[in-house]
């Protein structure tokens, strides 16, 4: 609610600057301008964070990104829900594979977001590779880097469960 008072404010001021100072308006426009803004634009907005961010609604994660080995990953994103592809340059993995997220924003401008994903290594190039990985990850805008931790799951012996995962980090700078 805070917020919204804020950003409230902000726009009042933006317009009767707009409209006094440079314009010359009369004060009667600028209120019912104002009044339209704050009653039926400015809520639409504050419901959904990433509406001032870009068109379409759409976070600001969206688009490809690579990690320090070459790998790449694609993310579409919309209302919390994170889509996209990944194609890893570690192994024989030569085709993308589908990933599936969530994401959330925060910070004093809504511009860090928090996201995590999962990629099941199963491709119709190379079938079920019997492992999946997910990455959980934060991006700060002043570095514009995706900075995760990810655990990857492979399939082993009961034996061998200790075994069975491995952890390490990737940092994603935007391509595309």
């Amino acid at each position: 609610m805070t917020e919204s008072l804020f950003v409230s404010s902000y726009v009042i001021y933006y317009f009767r600057y707009l409209f006094l100072e440079i314009c010359g308006f009369s004060v009667n426009l600028m209120r019912s301008t104002i009044v339209f803004l704050t009653t039926f634009i400015l809520p639409v907005c504050l419901a959904d964070n990433n509406c001032l961010k870009e068109e379409g609604c759409d976070c600001i994660i969206a688009g490809t990104w690579q990690n320090e080995l070459g790998s790449n990953v694609t993310f579409t994103c919309k209302n919390g829900q994170l889509d996209g592809k990944y194609n890893s340059k570690v192994g024989e993995a030569e085709d993308y594979y589908t990933l599936s997220g969530r994401y959330t924003v925060s910070g004093p401008k809504n511009d860090v977001v928090e996201l995590g994903w999962v990629v099941a290594w199963n491709n119709k190039k190379f079938g079920n590779s019997h492992s999946s990985t997910s990455w959980s990850g934060i991006y700060y805008p002043d570095d514009k880097v995706i900075r995760t931790q990810w655990l990857l799951t492979r399939y082993q012996e009961h034996k061998d469960y200790w075994m069975t995962t491995m952890v390490n980090h990737d940092e994603f700078k935007r391509i595309h």
